[in-house]
Order: C-alpha cells, then structure tokens, then sequence
C-alpha cells in the first residue's frame, strides 16, 4: 500500500496489477483493502484504484466496489475520491450497488437513522432492488409515514442543498443521478412540505449551472425538468448559461433532451429563435447575407456550397437533426417514443409554460421554414439536388425532408407550386431512376431502404407526391421500378 502513494511507484504498482493473474490480483488488492479510503482519496494511489475497478475479473471489481460504498459520503468530498467514487458509478458498479451509493451519500449524515431502516432484509431489498421506486420514496416508504418518513424526506432535501452550492460536485454522474432522484421523487409525491416545492427550489438553484448536467442519462434529464419548472427569467439564465453550446449539446446522445426541452417549453419563441436556432443555422444565415452583397466571380458560390454542407450534416445526424424533426412531426410518436421522450410533454410539471403549443410551434416554423427552403432551393427558385439526394440518402435526414414535405408545405409561399420541394424530390429520383450508375440503388439492386422507406410514406400520405411521380414515370422506368421490386411505390 504505501508504494501506490508514490509518483514513480504507483505506476509500477498498476502495471503490476495489469499484468498479473487472477490470484495476485487479489492479494494486492487485500494488501489495499485496510487503506482503502486513504488510498482512494491520495493524489497518486487514486489512480491504482482506477485501474483494478477496469479490470475484467468480475468478483475484484466487486468486491472493491463493495468496499467503496459504505465510504461514498467521505470519498465525495475529496477530488481525488469523487473521481474514484464516479469511475466505480459509471463503469463497475451494478444496480444495487448504485442505489446504496445514492443512500450513503444521500444520508451520510444521518447514517444510525438509514441503517435503523435498512436493518430489516426485506426493507433493505425494498430500496436497493426497485426499478420502479426512486431511491427517496423507497426509503420513505421504509419509513412506514410520519415524522420518520418527513426525516428522510429532509435529510435527502438539505444533502441536496449543499451538493448546488458546490457546482464542482456537479460534474459526477453519481451526484446528478442523486438530485434526479431527489427532483423526481418530491414531484411524485403527495408529501405537503416536501413535493413540487422542494422540487423548484433545486431546480432554480441549477439553472446557472445546466452546462454541466447534459453528458449522462439523468443529468440530461435533470436539465430537462429544471427547464420544464423555470420561469420565464430562468429560461432567459438557462440560454445564457448554454450560449454557444447548443450544437454541441443538441447533437449529444443525452443533452439533446434539454433543446428540446428548451423549445416545446419556452413561450418566448423570438428568444429561441435568435438562440438555439440561430446558433443552429449560423452558417447559413452569414451565408444567406454574404451573398447579397458579393458578386458572382465564383467565390460566393463557393462559400455557399462549405456553409450549407454544415447545415446539412446537422439535418443528417441522429440527435442534432431532432429539434427539427420536433417542429415539423409535431412530436410524432414514430421518432419521438413516449418513454424516451413522453416526460417533456407532461403538461402538469410545465405551470409557467402558458402560450398554446399549437401557436408555439408555428410560430417557430415561420422562423425554420424560409431557413430550410434556402438550403433545399436556390435563389432562383430552383430546387439543388445535391441538397435534396444528400437528404434522401441519409435516414435521419429523409425522415426531416419528408415530414416536411408532408405537414410544412401550405407553408412555403415564396417558390411557385411546380419548384415545391415535393416536385424536387420527384425531380431527383427519377433523374437517378434513369442513370446508370445510381446511387439510390445498393449492390444488391434494390433502392437503398431509407429512400424506399421516405418514398413509400410520401405516396401514402401525398397525392401531390404520387400524381406527380405517375406523370413523370414513362413504360421504361415503370419497367426499372419492377426489376427494383418498387412498383408498389406507385399505389396502382
């Protein structure tokens, strides 16, 4: 133990323990066990710690795990501890492990009146086993009601307190995972002093700090109720705190749950616009300005094709392409499923949201639409293929192009009926439908499934879209859509 306390030794120590067998794997770490929060806390063997919770040996991670737990209220404290304490969280620690980790640091100080509880087995499986059941409820409910109930309802409450005034804590996965349980289980209960209240007392005091929540699962979805609860005048911190930050966070596996938030939420949609979505279409918009004054030697053109592909690779990526997405399905439930997504309409959690959803999102279109036709179409009015086959060939961005062929195109007033979007995508495909060398087609001679699948909705929910392509069809290419097994694109 004491060489891992070391610069130079502590290396050594963990290319020991890398590459060792099983039982000297073991007898290290009982050598550790004695020191182990000592150890977990020390600027250099910290790092030892680390690398035994990546081992592959499922009883060592275990059993270290095991060791950590009791210490997780000490370890939280420490830098070098918190970073052990989040690495066990995150990547060694299975689900039981996880909810006792929430407890101790949730109830830390009150360890005799959690343990009290926890005496009883079948209470203590109550709390650490629940998937249905946050950490908070569980334990009130462990509690059997009263003032013990209303004490673990405090001491939760007041451990929350201290993690906001330090926003440095609340960077660990394990610290957001334990203010979402909190949140959420003040929201879902019917405790007089400690339900929507408590709730948004920590959430008004993280809305400065959002920034640091959206890169895990609950963070996100904890920046996400903190946005549903604000105000007005929290909203307007909110972007402020995330300024400059939205592409980044909207094309986040987890933070993109808070742009949508911010969007289905905020009644002051002239903010969101000159925001998230001016930051969304930055490149575009300078473009768009540039090009009103420059002239045409080729340069202009040339900065237009550099700036429109930046757009166009936000349409085409899975998560950056749903604010979007949002706006022109109306939250439709073939990309949005109710249990990812279904938490952010909840309407009885949005008391300071008062303008009609129905308005809000048209007022917001009015801003995207004009921005999509300039993508989508030239300043002539002609439609650019290369934009729209881009779109087509990607299936995030056909699922964009086509619904907002479908429900945004009574919108589009500035190009005439024959140059609509839907005429473009007729346009494109059957120019690839007569090529040789198409590539809307696979190897294997069919039509690459995303376009099939893009088409296949427009001729089912669009007569313009299927007299348009029957019209332009001739016996050749009805021919070609046979050998494609795509004649059913035709509904005949």
């Amino acid at each position: 133990a004491p060489l891992t306390r070391n610069h130079t030794s502590s290396r050594m120590v963990q290319w020991l323990f890398k590459s060792s067998q099983t039982p000297r794997k073991q007898s290290i770490l009982s050598q550790m066990m004695p020191n182990i929060c000592l150890l977990a806390s020390d600027k250099y063997a910290h790092h030892v710690i680390i690398e035994m919770l990546r081992d592959t040996d499922r009883d060592i991670r275990k059993s270290l795990v095991d060791s950590l737990v009791p210490l997780s209220f000490e370890l939280l404290r420490n830098k070098y501890g918190a970073e052990v304490l989040d690495f066990a969280y995150q990547l060694a620690a299975t689900n039981r492990q996880k909810r006792a980790m929430l407890i101790n640091i949730l109830y830390g100080k009150q360890r005799q009146m959690y343990s009290a509880l926890l005496q009883s087995k079948s209470n203590l499986d109550a709390v650490l086993e629940s998937k249905s059941s946050r950490v908070v409820v569980a334990m009130a409910d462990a509690a059997g009601g009263g003032a013990l109930s209303t004490a673990v309802m405090e001491s939760a409450v007041d451990a929350m307190r201290a993690f906001c005034e330090k926003p440095e804590l609340l960077r660990y996965a394990l610290v957001q995972h334990a203010v979402y349980e909190v949140v959420e289980g003040a929201l879902n209960t019917g405790h007089e002093r400690y339900g929507v209240a408590v709730a948004d007392e920590i959430c008004a005091l993280l809305q400065e700090h959002i920034a640091q929540l959206v890169h895990t699962k609950y963070g996100a979805h904890l920046g996400a109720r903190i946005v549903m609860l604000a105000d007005a005048k929290g909203r307007k911190k909110i972007l402020k705190a995330l300024k400059s930050l939205f592409v980044r966070i909207a094309a986040h596996e987890h933070g993109h749950v808070v742009i949508l938030a911010l969007i289905d939420c905020t009644d002051d949609t002239v903010l969101i616009s000159k925001t998230v979505f001016h930051e969304f279409f930055q490149s575009e918009f300078t473009e768009f300005e540039e090009s009103q004054v420059s002239t045409e030697n080729g340069a202009t053109e040339h900065r237009k094709k550099s700036t429109q592909n930046a757009v166009l690779s936000r349409l085409c990526d899975k998560y950056s392409r749903l604010p979007v997405l949002m706006l022109v399905s109306n939250w439709g439930r073939r990309y949005f499923s109710e249990s990812n997504y279904g938490f952010i309409c909840e309407q009885q959690h949005r008391i300071h949201s008062k303008k009609d959803t129905d308005v809000r999102r048209k007022e917001l279109l009015a801003y995207v639409t004009p921005v999509i036709e300039r993508i989508l179409f030239n300043k002539h009015g002609e439609c650019d293929s290369n934009s729209v086959l881009k779109l087509l060939q990607s299936p995030h961005s056909s699922q964009v192009l086509v619904e907002f062929a479908l429900s945004q195109h009574e919108a589009i007033t500035s190009i005439e009926l024959d140059q609509h979007i839907v005429q473009g995508i007729v346009d494109v495909f059957i120019s690839q439908l007569s090529g040789e060398n198409s590539c809307l087609i696979d190897n294997s001679n069919r039509i690459i499934p995303c376009v099939y699948h893009s088409l296949s909705v427009l001729s089912k929910q669009s007569a313009l879209f299927q007299s348009k392509l029957k019209s332009r069809l001739d016996s050749n290419l009805k021919t070609k859509l046979k050998q494609l097994n795509a004649s059913n694109l035709l509904f005949e």
